[in-house]
């Protein structure tokens, strides 16, 4: 089945909406640890152990940064790296110091790097971190012990980072079906709504103009019960391909019902979107999509108006397109003759 590729600024939509949740458990993870750690660190003040009690203290402090920016939902991952890094090196010489007790805070560590940044960046870090147990504790550790150590850290690294590239790849499924289409691939109603109330947001901002492409394909019904459903969905794919051949990577392409679609042209005033048009209208006419008969599209063309909203945009555009199927399909209008 064809799809294409995912676009940016719909990754973009889709980041928004699940960074706010996963920034809310980010919040919480940091400002309880930076608590935990604290508590730590006056653990070591009262055993005189003050370089120690000063580095959690550090460490508390930065979880505690962390905090305050994922709540005011900020990029992060700068300010993570860098508290991973004081971690490690707090964790190495805990270890010096405390040899057993500052090694079994290492599990943790792993676990919550790998929760907290993206896989492809958590996985050297923990790799740092493994080196750091190592270097530190096989000076006072038997050999067998000291790999054994290394060897549960390490699989508690692989099982996280696997569960990681699964969360991962869930999430982009996610994103797949929250604004896709399942049939064609094409982008889904809610998120044509977005997309047009940017096109508005950038005619007020920049008088940048766009265009919308109305798509009906001709006697849809008719090969439906010519060829069977298996069928009239298989035009609908193909027509969305060769629709996506025709235009660019900033267009989009929506299915907003059963055979009909729209096409936002971004940067486009009426004369350029009534080419691109005329080139998807030949060439859905000129391919043999089925065996024993031609397949067609009506198109409708309407540019974008200041005064109007995303309904009145859409609907102007549909009477556009029910105007090229009252004059015979197969046509493009752009105006009400």
């Amino acid at each position: 089945m064809f799809r294409f590729s995912f676009s940016e600024k719909a990754n973009e939509l889709f980041e928004k909406e699940f960074d706010y949740h996963r920034k809310r458990i980010f919040f919480w993870i940091s400002f309880v640890s930076s608590i935990v750690v604290l508590l730590l660190s006056l653990n070591h003040f009262s055993q005189n152990r003050f370089h120690l009690g000063i580095l959690n203290f550090i460490v508390s402090n930065l979880l505690l940064f962390n905090s305050i920016i994922f709540y005011r939902k900020k990029n992060i991952l700068f300010s993570s790296i860098l508290t991973f890094c004081f971690i490690i090196f707090t964790i190495g010489l805990s270890i010096k110091e405390q040899r057993l007790d500052g090694i079994f805070w290492s599990y943790p560590i792993v676990l919550m790097i790998h929760f907290m940044l993206h896989w492809k960046i958590s996985l050297p870090m923990n790799m740092l971190l493994l080196v750091t147990v190592f270097y530190f504790s096989k000076e006072f550790l038997e050999g067998a012990l000291s790999y054994k150590i290394i060897l549960t850290l390490f699989l508690t690294l692989l099982l996280s980072h696997l569960f990681s590239i699964l969360t991962f790849r869930i999430q982009n499924k996610m994103k797949e079906l929250i604004v896709r289409d399942p049939l064609t691939g094409a982008y889904n109603r809610r998120q044509l709504d977005i997309m047009l109330t940017q096109a508005f947001e950038r005619l007020k901002r920049y008088a940048t103009l766009s265009c919308i492409l109305a798509i009906d394909v001709d006697h849809f019904k008719s090969i439906n019960d010519t060829y069977g459903h298996a069928t009239g969905d298989d035009v609908l794919i193909q027509v969305v391909r060769i629709i996506q051949s025709k235009i660019r990577k900033l267009d989009s392409i929506f299915r907003i019902g059963g055979e009909e679609f729209i096409i936002l042209l971004p940067d486009s005033n009426l004369e350029g979107a009534w080419v691109v048009a005329e080139k998807i209208r030949k060439e859905v006419e000129q391919t043999k999509i089925l065996p024993t008969q031609t397949v067609t599209i009506s198109i409708g063309i309407a540019e974008i108006q200041s005064n109007e909203t995303n309904y009145q945009w859409i609907h102007r555009c549909d009477q556009l397109l029910y105007k090229a199927k009252e004059q015979g399909r197969n046509r493009c209008v752009y105006k009400i003759s």
